[in-house]
C-alpha cells in the first residue's frame, strides 16, 4: 500500500531485508567543470587509490558485513574517469554473493565503454548537466542511456541550473520523447553542491517542475518493463510505518512531502551504511557526524565499526543516502 504520511505520524523507516549501503566517492577527480559543484567534488587534489587499496577495503566490507546484501554506490568526481573502476566492479560483482553495483555517472564515456561495463552494473543513474554536455545537445546521454538498457536499470536526472533552464527544458522535453519508459528526472539544484540552499527559481519554474514531475511519472509507465529490478530475489524497497500502517516510500518522497525531520532518532548510520571520502576517509554518514571517522582505506588505518545507531543531531536530512537508512523515533 503507497501511503504518504505526515512528518508527525512517521515512527520507523526501514527495508524488510537488510542491506549494507556503501556511498563511496572514489575521487575527487572529474572532467566537467560545473560551476554549482563544490570543490570537493572535482578539486582533483586527491587523485585515485591503488586497485589493491580499493579491494581491500571490498574485502574488509564482505568480512564484516552479515547484511543480505550490500549496495556500492559508486561516485566521484566522475568515477568512470579511472582507468581501473571496470576491473573494481567486476572484483565486486565477483566477490560479493549478493551485491547491487550502482553508479552515478555524467555519462560522458562513449557508448562502448558503457557496452563493455553495464552488464555488471545494476543501477546506472546519469546526472545530466545541460552546460558542460557537447555541443549542448542532449544526444550523448541519449545514445548512453539505450546502449545500457536492457543490461542495467538506467534513469538520467537532469540538472535544472538556472542560468540555462530555457536549456534544461528542452532536453528534459527531447529525453521524455525519444526515452518512453526511461526515469528521466528534472532536479532542482543548489547553489553550491551540498550547501542545502536550492536555486532561487521563479514561481513559474515551480510550476513547471510540478507539470513535469507528472509526465515523467506518465513516461515511466509507457514501458513497464525498462525499470525491473536486475536482481528480482533482493527486495529494495523502503518503508515507513506508524506503528500500526506501513506504506512503501523513498527519500524523494521524504523530501517532497517534508517530512524528512529525524532529530532524537536512532539512525543505523555507521551499521548499515559508511560513506567513503576520496581521502580514503570512511565515516558513518555521507552529510552528517563529519568530525567521526571510522577509519582510512588509503593510509591502512583499520576500521573501527559501529555497533550502535547514532542518535540524529540534524533538524531535517536531505541526503538521499542518509534518508534510507534504517532508523526509528525514540519510544
Amino acid at each position: 500500500m503507497n501511503i504518504i504520511g505526515s512528518s508527525s505520524t512517521i515512527k520507523s523507516l526501514y527495508f524488510k531485508q537488510s542491506n549494507m549501503y556503501i556511498d563511496w566517492q572514489l575521487s575527487d577527480v572529474c572532467n566537467f567543470k560545473c560551476t554549482y559543484c563544490n570543490r570537493a567534488s572535482m578539486g582533483g587534489l586527491e587523485g585515485w587509490p591503488t586497485i589493491e587499496q580499493a579491494k581491500s577495503l571490498v574485502d574488509d566490507i564482505l568480512s564484516h558485513s552479515v547484511h543480505d546484501y550490500r549496495t556500492y554506490n559508486l561516485l566521484g568526481g566522475e568515477p568512470t574517469l579511472w582507468k581501473h573502476f571496470g576491473e573494481l566492479c567486476t572484483y565486486i560483482h565477483e566477490e560479493d554473493e549478493n551485491p547491487i553495483i550502482q553508479v552515478l555517472t555524467n555519462g560522458s564515456r562513449m557508448p562502448r565503454w558503457w557496452q563493455k561495463y553495464a552488464p555488471i552494473m545494476d543501477k546506472i543513474i546519469i546526472s545530466h548537466h545541460v552546460a558542460t554536455t557537447k555541443d549542448r545537445s542532449p544526444e550523448h546521454t541519449i545514445m548512453v542511456a539505450e546502449t545500457c538498457y536492457p543490461n542495467s536499470n538506467v534513469s538520467i536526472q537532469i540538472l535544472m541550473d538556472i542560468d540555462n533552464f530555457d536549456d534544461c527544458v528542452i532536453h528534459f522535453d527531447t529525453m521524455i520523447q525519444r526515452l518512453p519508459g526511461f526515469r528521466i528526472t528534472p532536479k532542482k539544484g543548489e547553489t553550491n553542491l551540498g550547501s542545502n540552499a536550492w536555486m532561487p527559481y521563479s514561481s513559474e519554474q515551480l510550476a513547471w517542475f510540478d507539470d513535469a514531475l507528472v509526465r515523467a511519472k506518465a513516461n515511466e509507465r509507457l514501458v513497464s518493463t525498462i525499470h525491473k529490478e536486475t536482481k528480482e530475489s533482493i527486495d529494495r524497497r523502503f518503508f515507513a510505518s506508524d506503528g500500526k500502517t506501513e506504506w512503501h516510500t523513498s527519500n524523494k518522497d521524504l523530501i517532497i512531502n517534508d517530512t524528512n525531520h529525524f532529530e532524537g532518532w536512532n539512525c543505523n548510520i555507521g551499521i548499515d551504511m559508511i560513506a567513503v571520502k576520496p581521502s580514503g576517509q570512511i565515516r558513518p554518514s555521507s552529510s552528517c557526524f563529519k568530525n567521526v571517522t571510522l577509519g582510512n582505506y588509503r593510509t591502512d588505518e583499520p576500521i573501527s565499526w559501529s555497533k550502535t545507531p547514532f542518535v540524529c543531531n540534524q533538524a531535517s536530512c536531505f541526503c538521499g543516502a542518509d534518508i534510507e537508512v534504517e532508523k526509528h523515533e525514540p519510544k
